[in-house]
């Protein structure tokens, strides 16, 4: 269910400033993004487990693991938020 509504919002997000005529091109790199942060996630999230697991506690490694996931989200609002101010001030911007 969570996930539901976080893609729905992705791609709305997502899409919202592509023209009509890139809509094709602007859907495939989304669902590529998305295909390749669902295999490449879980895959690093889990050896980042695995290896906290060996050198430690299960709650170590649950807390190392969180905290990297944590870490990572934040950076990534970081970026769409920086991004975002940087788009807003090229069209503000007179003569661009």
């Amino acid at each position: 269910m969570r996930r539901a509504l976080i893609v729905n919002s992705y791609y709305r997000i997502g899409m919202r400033d592509i023209d009509a005529r890139d809509a094709g091109a602007g859907s495939a790199i989304l669902s590529t993004v998305q295909q390749a942060t669902l295999g490449l996630g879980p895959a690093l999230l889990g050896s980042l487990f695995l290896a906290l697991a060996d050198s430690g506690s299960g709650i170590t490694a649950m807390t190392g693991t969180l905290g990297m996931e944590m870490a990572m989200m934040l950076l990534l609002v970081t970026l769409a938020v920086c991004y975002r101010h940087h788009l807003h001030a090229e069209r503000i911007i007179p003569g661009k």
